[in-house]
């Protein structure tokens, strides 16, 4: 949560991860995977790009963290509903619900921009993945009926609510994906705890298949991320606003206008995979990014400005078009992440699985664990744009298509990785 991952950073010293973690994690916290572990992830990251400064937006929890991937902000000033600083629960797509978040959203301002979304997530739940659920303004049922307003809700909520992956799998197939896609795994597939890797290894594979095989794939990019680190060590200090940045340090009580003296973020490092015929060749993207470089992303290709974001973030994190190799897409087949791993049997692996949740598990402790390293080598970096994307209309293609976006013409997915504490 908020409070842990602030400790853990520890005004930058980041020196208080076993200080935290010790007493329900203290044989997990510096755990890692390796290539055996993760195969079908390192062959996407051979075959595509992968980020190593992408950073969560939030040193918190999950909802802090995707209100940011969708909002640009977590409402630190607590105009209207926040600061979120917790995991909230998904309780109010019911009528008459009480609706905590008020502010503006970015699949708001795309639909009002006449661009094309959609949410696809699974009739299975996705625990508290998805914030949208949240706001107000995505139930046609708390406006007067036939009101414009209900009519917009109406219109918001019909995106929200399809499906994946049948609906993403059709979809895709006839080149009908919208031009901005999110994709949210259920709850047992989102690799939150005590669910397997592999899990997101399956889901992340019935993507790409997808999408190769698409009419839509030379102008597709998809995003692949984790919304925050579950606890897990890292010994790079993220970049934090200074002291008083506007917007960047949240206010904890109104009355006696108190503010927290610890930055919001960013937070700590999550992998990111950036999968398309403009990141091809194994890089490695090495500028900073965050949650809300998505949404730049988005704001970059159809100039739709993402609402709520602070000056500082602006000017500290980029827009991923750095993380792209316009020099040379390639639009062929990826033959070696063409396979669809089989789903682990998630309730025999995991018998403390409850009814509606796998519930968080100790990990065993290894009885020789051995020393961590990294691969020799070296990867290269992506060009990046040629040239401004308004001066090179044919270079690349994407930047003239209309379906080009962050993921799936486009389908970017927001993951879990798996967590250690509790949110």
């Amino acid at each position: 949560g908020y409070g842990d991952q602030h400790a853990c950073w520890d005004g930058g010293l980041m020196d208080r991860w076993a200080d935290v973690h010790k007493s329900d994690s203290a044989q997990s916290f510096m755990g890692y995977y390796t290539r055996e572990d993760l195969a079908y992830y390192y062959a996407v990251a051979d075959a595509f790009t992968v980020c190593d400064a992408y950073h969560c937006s939030v040193m918190g929890s999950t909802t802090s963290n995707r209100l940011y991937s969708m909002t640009g902000m977590l409402d630190p000033d607590g105009l209207y509903g926040g600061p979120i600083l917790s995991t909230q629960q998904l309780v109010n797509a019911l009528p008459n619900g009480t609706f905590s978040d008020r502010w503006l959203t970015y699949p708001e301002k795309l639909t009002d921009s006449g661009v094309s979304w959609k949410c696809y997530s699974s009739l299975d739940g996705d625990d508290e993945d998805n914030p949208l659920y949240l706001f107000k303004q995505y139930y046609p049922q708390n406006y007067a009926p036939g009101s414009a307003m209900a009519t917009r809700a109406a219109v918001l909520q019909s995106s929200l609510e399809a499906v994946f992956p049948a609906q993403f799998l059709a979809d895709a197939a006839a080149g009908a994906l919208p031009q901005v896609s999110w994709i949210v795994a259920n709850i047992v597939q989102s690799e939150h705890p005590a669910g397997a890797p592999q899990d997101g290894e399956h889901v992340l594979s019935q993507v790409i298949t997808a999408l190769v095989a698409s009419p839509l794939w030379p102008k597709t990019v998809l995003f692949h991320t984790y919304d925050e680190n579950g606890g897990f060590f890292d010994h790079v200090a993220p970049p934090t606003a200074p002291a008083g940045t506007p917007g960047e340090f949240a206010l904890l009580n109104r009355a006696t206008g108190i503010r927290d003296t610890n930055p919001i973020g960013l937070g700590f490092r999550v992998p990111m995979l950036i999968v398309s015929p403009f990141s091809r060749g194994g890089f490695v993207a090495r500028d900073v990014f965050d949650h809300t470089s998505l949404l730049r992303f988005l704001e970059t290709r159809f100039g739709v400005e993402v609402p709520n974001l602070t000056l500082w973030r602006r000017q500290a994190v980029g827009d991923l078009t750095t993380a792209l190799n316009f020099a040379a897409p390639d639009a062929s087949p990826p033959l070696s992440v063409l396979t669809t791993p089989a789903p682990p049997d998630d309730i025999a692996q995991h018998p403390e699985c409850a009814t509606e949740e796998l519930q968080a598990s100790q990990y065993p402790i290894p009885a020789n664990p051995p020393t961590p390293h990294q691969e020799p080598g070296f990867r290269p970096s992506p060009s990046g744009p040629v040239a401004p994307p308004a001066q090179t209309p044919d270079l690349p293609p994407a930047w003239s298509a209309a379906a080009v976006v962050a993921g799936a013409a486009g389908a970017w997915w927001l993951s879990r990785r798996q967590e250690i504490s509790s949110p």
